[in-house]
This record gives C-alpha cells, sequence and structure tokens, in this order.
C-alpha cells in the first residue's frame, strides 16, 4: 500500500471509528459518564471496570486471531477492537493505578492485588467501582 493509499484508508479507518464510538455511547452509556456501562459491569460481577473492558476486547482479539466474524465484516471487528483501546485509555486516564493483563491472558490481574485473596479482590473491586455495588446488589435481589 502507498504511503498515501495509508493514510487515506487511516483517515477513513479513524472517521469510522469516531462514529462508531459515539453511536454506542448512546446504547451503552450515560449523558455523565462515557465509561458508565464498565463500572456498573464491574460492580455487578466483582471486577474492575478496566477488567471489563479487557474481556470486551478480548472477545474481538479472539474473533480477529481466527479470523471470524460472521454478523460483520472483519473490518468492523477492528474498528471495535481499535475503539475498546481507547476505551481502555480512558480508564486508564480515570485511574491512578494502571491493572495490567500478565503474560496469561486468562489471568488479568492488578499489581495491587498480588497479595489477596480472591474474595479481597472482588470486595476491592466493589469498593473501586464507586458507588456502583447497589445495582449488584438489586440485580441479586431479582434474581433470587
Amino acid at each position: 500500500m502507498k504511503p498515501v493509499e495509508f493514510n487515506d484508508f487511516i483517515l477513513s479507518f479513524d472517521a469510522t471509528c469516531a462514529s462508531i464510538l459515539t453511536d454506542a455511547s448512546k446504547e451503552y452509556s450515560s449523558e455523565v459518564d462515557r465509561l458508565d456501562n464498565f463500572k456498573r459491569l464491574g460492580a455487578m460481577v466483582g471486577i474492575t471496570p478496566y477488567q471489563v473492558a479487557c474481556v470486551f476486547l478480548l472477545k474481538h482479539i479472539d474473533s480477529i486471531t481466527r479470523n471470524v466474524s460472521i454478523r460483520e465484516p472483519m473490518m468492523g471487528r477492528f474498528q471495535d477492537a481499535a475503539n475498546y483501546i481507547k476505551l481502555l485509555a480512558a480508564l486508564h486516564s480515570e485511574e491512578t493505578e494502571l491493572p495490567t493483563i500478565s503474560r496469561d491472558v486468562t489471568q488479568i490481574s492488578s499489581p495491587r492485588w498480588t497479595k489477596q485473596t480472591p474474595a479481597d479482590q472482588i470486595r476491592t473491586a466493589r469498593e473501586e467501582s464507586r458507588g456502583y455495588e447497589h445495582l449488584a446488589q438489586d440485580l441479586l435481589k431479582r434474581q433470587g
């Protein structure tokens, strides 16, 4: 691909990513907080908002690495993955300590959790979810 073609591709790709991100925000986030859905879901399942976003990103990475996309063109998977990177960067900018993904991609961890039990990790995640714990409790009451 010639440099001019590449630059045109990137401009078009980024414009589509921005459009997708804007459209998705109407469905997934609140008017007050664009990262709200990661915080709500993290509280519901007992993990950090960053970990929620990592799982969503990994869903697209899995599809990309297997070159499988039935419901949308593969380019849509690339654009979604690029948007999740942006969302992860936004979550990072809100946090003072960035959780990291260990070499074993099945283990998403944070340095401050290295000596915590799983129960303590869940408690920490709930505390970090900034008041969304009541949503998880309400959900459990409705299911129970």
